[in-house]
């Protein structure tokens, strides 16, 4: 493709003769790096959240005796269900900011499926068995997984189609 301008009274001007386009390109690609990340950090926090409430709750059983006893009036539980809240709206937001552009790159549905799938674990986990944790950990723990494998999916994904392969 010739780069230069032609300046004669025919000629058609588009936008990526002037880099509009590759500005545009290049500010999608940073949006869906950053959702990337975002969301394996999201992810991440999820799947520690996960791992370590279990734990503190058996090592200080006292916590474990105040969140039965205060649970019900929101004392020592403020919060617990919005940050449950908060991650189900995250989660999603990041799936679709980083994998849109990100198929539309690589053309592979297999990052839809793995973030489809995780979605649906974490959510289901999430919002069926609120009231049944060990249910509710087998769900979200694989859910973060599957999401996390999704985003590092679409970024490898992406960064091969960078370099052409």
């Amino acid at each position: 493709m010739d780069h230069t301008l032609d300046t004669s009274e025919n000629a058609v001007v588009r936008p990526s003769d002037y880099g509009v386009e590759s500005a545009r390109n290049r500010f999608i690609s940073q949006v869906r790096r950053v959702a990337d990340s975002f969301g394996v950090c999201l992810s991440v926090l999820c799947l520690v959240h996960c791992l370590l409430t279990p734990v503190v709750f058996f090592l200080l059983p006292s916590l474990s005796v105040l969140e039965l006893g205060m649970g019900k009036l929101g004392l020592l539980h403020t919060g617990h269900d919005e940050f449950h809240h908060l991650l189900l709206i995250l989660f999603p937001l990041s799936v679709l900011a980083a994998f849109i552009p990100g198929y539309l790159r690589h053309k592979n549905k297999s990052v839809f499926a793995w973030g489809g799938l995780g979605l649906l674990f974490a959510a289901t986990g999430t919002l069926a068995f609120e009231d049944l944790p060990y249910f509710q950990l087998a769900l979200t723990i694989p859910g973060s997984l599957f999401l996390i494998r999704a985003h590092l999916l679409n970024r490898r994904l992406c960064s091969c189609c960078r370099a052409g392969h």
